[in-house]
């Protein structure tokens, strides 16, 4: 059946001795639910609770991500893209009252003095602390690249729901 709708009224109607199951080709199940009142009126319900659920089948919309570079040129050295990583999510203190325009270009900076992680890594927009990054695989990560011939780019996507900052971070080696 293509309509929900009349999916929904056969379903209510003619369940509780298999129509619906009958009219998609199931055969089957539609001689099941015959014999067994819907399966004992049990299989019925459930098959009425799909159906009104699948009104509310919505996809959610897709979020967009900032375009990254496969290659990179920057001071006449060459780095192509290892890895890249979207909707990082970042741990924000607090929530700030200024727009960062998606897909601006962050900075990051280490912060060793942090009394909660000797390694804390926090990105910034307009020399203003935006978020630190979890500790875990991609603080890891970053403190792996942060040496010559490796190149990170850190992306602005977003805010999730809870006021943390989402970000794209592209790990780049330079190509000999």
């Amino acid at each position: 059946m293509k309509r929900k709708s009349m999916r929904i009224l056969i379903t209510i109607l003619g369940g509780w001795f298999g129509l619906h199951r009958y009219l998609n080709h199931q055969t089957g199940l539609g001689v099941l639910y015959t014999l067994t009142f819907g399966l004992f009126g049990i299989g019925w319900f459930i098959d009425i609770y799909r159906a009104c659920a699948s009104l509310y089948d919505f996809k959610p919309p897709v979020q967009p991500v900032p375009t990254v570079e496969e290659i990179l040129t920057i001071d006449s050295r060459v780095y192509k893209l290892s890895y890249s990583y979207n909707r990082v999510e970042l741990y924000t203190m607090h929530s700030f009252n200024f727009t960062v325009p998606f897909g601006a270009q962050l900075g990051f900076r280490t912060e060793p003095s942090n009394t909660y992680d000797s390694r804390a890594i926090y990105f910034l927009w307009n020399n203003t602390n935006i978020g630190y990054i979890h500790i875990g695989r991609l603080q890891d990560m970053i403190h792996g690249y942060m040496r010559p011939g490796r190149y990170i780019l850190a992306k602005y996507e977003g805010l999730t729901e809870d006021g943390n900052v989402l970000i794209t971070l592209s790990f780049y080696k330079e190509s000999l």
